[in-house]
């Protein structure tokens, strides 16, 4: 068998488990650098939404509720007011129908009646119209701060959402990262078992075209010894 062909026998199962294993890892390779592309972006933007979180105070914008409310006048000037128009509307008839001072007496008393009848609906009514000022703002105090609370409860919901999304995307960098070690060290191998699988072809090639020279040379000389 000629030098050759023995020298392609021998390095033909290096050079053709080497070449596979050579282009496998490359085309994973290609897929595993695609792969840490896409999970760096990922990460980047993940990232970037964490650290750009709202982390304003939820209370900064709550008012007084109460920093308006007014001392309600409104039962003493309902009380002036009828007050007067019940005085004047006694005295008119009384007057009118009678005279004299004894009638004006008479009249005097019933209208400090009726101005004590007044006095206490103006302040049934003042004391009312309080109370609600009073709960409204108290119910809008209260609303802000249920606002507030539960702006609170929202972000940190989605902090622990963007968190979670930061670390997967984190794991995935981490992962596509070491499958693309991984290929470019399975290259590395793949490469030197190619070159394994040369020198081996060579080394065969080397010693078979020896063994022919060898043989040849033995022959040439067998001829010469028969021939003198």
């Amino acid at each position: 068998m000629v030098p050759l062909a023995i020298a392609a026998l021998k390095a033909a199962p290096a050079l053709i488990e080497g070449g596979t294993k050579l282009y496998q890892n490359y085309k994973g390779g290609q897929k595993a650098k695609a792969d840490q592309t896409l999970a760096k972006q990922s990460f980047d933007q993940s990232k970037a939404n964490y650290f750009s979180q709202d982390i304003s105070n939820p209370y900064a914008n709550t008012e007084n509720a109460f920093e308006d409310l007014t001392v309600n006048t409104q039962q003493s000037d309902f009380l002036a007011q009828q007050q007067q128009q019940g005085l004047a509307n006694t005295m008119t008839g009384f007057n009118a129908a009678a005279g004299g001072s004894g009638i004006a007496a008479l009249a005097q008393s019933l209208a400090g009646q009726q101005s004590k009848n007044l006095q206490q609906s103006s302040a049934d009514i003042g004391r009312q119209e309080s109370s609600n000022q009073l709960k409204t703002a108290s119910e809008a105090s209260r609303n802000q701060y249920l606002k507030a609370e539960g702006d609170i409860y929202s972000r940190e919901i989605k902090s622990d959402l963007m968190g979670t999304q930061l670390g997967m995307d984190m794991a995935d960098v981490t992962s596509s990262t070491e499958a693309l070690q991984g290929f470019q060290e399975g290259m590395g191998t793949a490469t030197g078992q190619l070159a394994g699988g040369v020198a081996d072809g060579i080394s065969a090639f080397s010693e078979a075209k020896t063994a022919q020279d060898a043989a040849n040379k033995a022959a040439k000389e067998g001829r010469r010894r028969r021939g003198g």
